[in-house]
This record gives structure tokens, sequence and C-alpha cells, in this order.
């Protein structure tokens, strides 16, 4: 009976001790990627918070991640993330991640930013220069093979502008909705906006393919719409074609 208390006892101090380990002396124990960058590091190995992340040349600021111990006994990693709102990160965001056998999980993410910083800190590419906020809600993703074996998400972006020469002009509100299919990210645009902009862009994991149009309404910019007319021909429903690929 004692050596059962004493076990029990063991067990309950060792899972004490884990919980309460200081995250900064965990961080210097534990080998790091070189490219690896944790800064500022606080709170205990459970419930670590990081003044900044960074990896090669990105960096995210004020992150917090709390870690759920019983999880464990189901052979998963689970963990709430927190990236906080700060002057240099492109994003905020606040969702559950589950990491197991099978590959990571996410549910209920919520993340908001500023299009231009969040598309200079993803490296995409500025072929149309704009600016404005966005929210992206995340239902559920769960990676699979390929990029994905379900994803349920929709965004939005408001208040955007374009730039046309030297000028900024209003283009109204963007939805988007995200799916997988047959292993696939995709992302879909309706043509319910002042552009009358939609779209298919479907994400492999070897590259994507692009299909859209646009009819810009009678109340889109006048700089807008005499741009399409010298860059392009509309067809019979006078929407303007655009396809890009990468196989």
């Amino acid at each position: 009976m004692k050596l059962k208390l004493i076990i029990w006892l063991g067990v309950v101090y060792f899972i004490a001790l884990m919980v309460m380990f200081p995250a900064r002396l965990a961080v210097k124990i534990a080998p790091l990627p070189a490219d690896v960058r944790l800064e500022q590091v606080t709170g205990t190995l459970w419930h670590p918070q990081f003044g900044s992340i960074g990896m090669a040349e990105r960096s995210l600021q004020a992150v917090s991640v709390e870690l759920f111990p019983l999880a464990l006994f189901t052979g998963k990693l689970a963990a709430q993330v927190q990236v906080g709102r700060h002057e240099l990160n492109p994003f905020s965001l606040d969702g559950h991640v589950t990491y197991s056998f099978g590959g990571a999980s996410l549910e209920d993410w919520i993340v908001r930013g500023d299009l231009g910083k969040a598309s200079r800190w993803l490296d995409i590419p500025n072929l149309v220069p704009v600016q404005g906020e966005f929210t992206l809600e995340l239902t559920e993703y769960q990676q699979g093979q390929q990029l994905c074996n379900t994803l349920s998400a929709r965004g939005t972006a408001f208040d955007v502008r374009t730039r046309v020469g030297d000028v900024w002009h209003p283009i109204g509100d963007y939805d988007v909705s995200l799916s997988c299919r047959e292993g696939s990210v995709v992302v879909e645009m309706p043509e319910n906006n002042l552009l009358g902009i939609e779209f298919e862009l479907q994400l492999t994991d070897v590259g994507y393919k692009l299909a859209g149009s646009l009819r810009p309404s009678a109340n889109s910019p006048q700089a807008i719409r005499d741009i399409l007319r010298v860059v392009g021909t509309p067809n019979a429903q006078g929407r303007y074609l655009f396809s890009l690929e990468r196989p």
C-alpha cells in the first residue's frame, strides 16, 4: 500500500515538475535548427511565451503557446497558439493545433491582419498593389498525403484599395472560401464585389492553377476601367478573363 502511494506521489511530482519547468531552460537544453530563433522566452514548459520567434528571414512577435498535457495520454500533442497584435506582425492569430502520427490538424483559427504586410511576409508576388485589412476564420483543417484531407475556411478583405499610377483607389470588400478537393487546397471568390472579380485557385503540393474573370461595375474607379480597355478585350458577356498556371 505504501509502495503504491510512493509511486503515485512520484508520478504527481514528476508531472508537476514538468509542468512548472521554466521554458527558457527548456529552450537552452533543446537542440534547435540553426535558422530558428527564440527570443525573450518566459513562462513554463507547458505555457511558454516568446517575445519573438524567427525562422530564416521571417519572424513573429508576442507569441504564446499553451500545451494540454492530458492530450499526451491519447497519443497527441495539442496546444492553443496565439500571436498578438504587434506593429511588426503581419497578422494576429488564435487557434487550436493538434499533432499526432496521422499529421497535423487545426481547429477554430481566427487570423486578422494587413493585406500588404501579409503578402510581403509570405513572399507573395505583388502583381497588383493592394492595401486593406483581412480576416480568416478557419473551422477545420487536417493534413493529408498531399496538402489536405479536410479544409473549411472563409476569409474577407475589408476596405481594399489598389494603386493606379500614384493614386490609391477604393475597391470595396472581397470574400473567399477555402476547401479541400482531392488533396488540393481550393480558394474561390464569388463575383459579388465592386470589380466583379470571380476566380478559382487550386493549390497542389507541386504547383497551382488560377482561372477567373472580372467585370467592373459602373461604380468602380474609372482609372481601372480605362486600364482594362487598354490591356485586354472582354468576351461576349463583358468579362475580362485571366489565368495562370504552374504545373
